[in-house]
């Protein structure tokens, strides 16, 4: 029974958690160029693809709770059958659980990559508008738009590291989120 209410608690956590991430989506601010509308529906999409990894964790959650119920009214009741099929039931639901964390896992780590991927592209205009800058200067010409361009592309480069620490924490997180359910459910 307790592991019942344990999994009633990971339920209410993770609707909890998927509240909480609805009521950020109406957050959203309108955005004030195409750039910024490019980053917010790309942070749209990803907090969408997270709405939707919860429903399916909540959905496993729940089905996991009906099938250990069901174990725990066959063994009240003696019918070592119905048991059996509830294990057998609660196993194949652990594993389609494992495989459903390892595609979570397998995710997190290209969605690294892209955010790797973005930075050094950041990096290498960054680089660039440097040289381009430096030219200016010595050439003793001032060119606002150069300006503009260069501080323009290091708030770029800042928010792809930003966004790359963020891809980074969601590898460890998916990576070590089973290793803790199962050190959590063997407790």
């Amino acid at each position: 029974m307790t592991d019942i209410a344990d999994l009633e608690n990971r339920l209410s956590a993770a609707m909890d958690r998927i509240a909480t991430g609805l009521n950020t989506l109406g957050d959203v601010p309108p955005a004030a160029s195409g750039d910024q509308s490019g980053d917010q529906s790309e942070e749209i999409a990803a907090l969408k693809a997270a709405l939707e990894e919860e429903r399916t964790a909540n959905a496993q959650l729940e089905a996991r709770v009906k099938a250990l119920t069901a174990a725990a009214e066959a063994r009240a009741s003696g019918d070592t059958d119905g048991e059996v099929a509830a294990v057998t039931g609660a196993h194949q639901q652990e594993i389609e659980a494992i495989r459903d964390a390892a595609a979570e896992e397998r995710a997190a780590w290209a969605g690294l990559n892209q955010r790797l991927v973005r930075l050094r592209r950041s990096n290498k205009l960054m680089r660039s508008n440097t040289l381009a800058l430096r030219q200016a200067a010595s050439d003793m010409v001032v060119d606002p738009e150069l300006i503009n361009n260069s501080l323009q592309v290091e708030l770029d480069a800042a928010i792809a590291a930003q966004e790359l620490e963020r891809a980074e924490a969601d590898v460890i997180i998916k990576t070590l989120m089973p290793m803790v359910k199962t050190g959590t459910e063997g407790a």
